[in-house]
């Protein structure tokens, strides 16, 4: 019987070091992409006060998917909640433009990369990199009338498994 045991534990104690490292293989790797640094192009354009032209950005932004992610007036909101911990958060557009110039928020809406060349987690910038600059300018300009209504967002949390996702891609 006392070999038995012994076995047994051997083989619990072979298990969660197998997973432990696998984690931490996991949070890594996963880590690692998340912090990847990317080129792009700068992007020459300034935004519109043109009523127009905002109006045109506000029907290309629902067209395009940003509301349905950031919410019908670009203030964000909690997209997902994974029962390990994570939590995916489309970010308040127009508190995060504020800090920014036209052509660092063109160039995330167009290529997912933020000014300090990281990607922006979760956008699918592969639907904004065909849109012309007439159209990126309206989107522009729709988001830079869209006023901060002082919605407060958690903290995005990015554990294993979006990690994992990260690591595969």
């Amino acid at each position: 019987m006392h070999i038995v045991l012994k076995i047994f534990l051997g083989g619990v104690a072979a298990i969660v070091g197998i997973a432990s490292i696998a984690a931490a293989s996991i949070w890594i790797i996963g880590g690692a992409k998340l912090n990847q640094k990317f080129t792009a192009p700068d992007i020459d354009i300034a935004h519109s006060t043109d009523p127009q032209i905002i109006a045109d950005g506000e029907r290309l932004a629902t067209l395009t998917g940003c509301t349905g992610c950031h919410s019908e007036r670009m203030q964000g909101k909690v997209m997902a909640e994974l029962p390990e911990g994570s939590r995916l958060v489309a970010l308040n557009i127009p508190r995060v433009a504020a800090s920014l110039t036209d052509g660092e928020l063109a160039k995330i809406i167009r290529y997912g990369v933020r000014p300090d060349e990281t990607g922006v987690v979760v956008m699918p910038s592969q639907i904004f990199f065909i849109l012309t600059d007439d159209d990126l300018k309206a989107i522009l300009s729709y988001i830079r009338a869209t006023p901060d209504e002082g919605k407060e967002l958690p903290q995005m949390r990015i554990g294993l498994m979006p990690r994992l996702l990260f690591m595969l891609d």
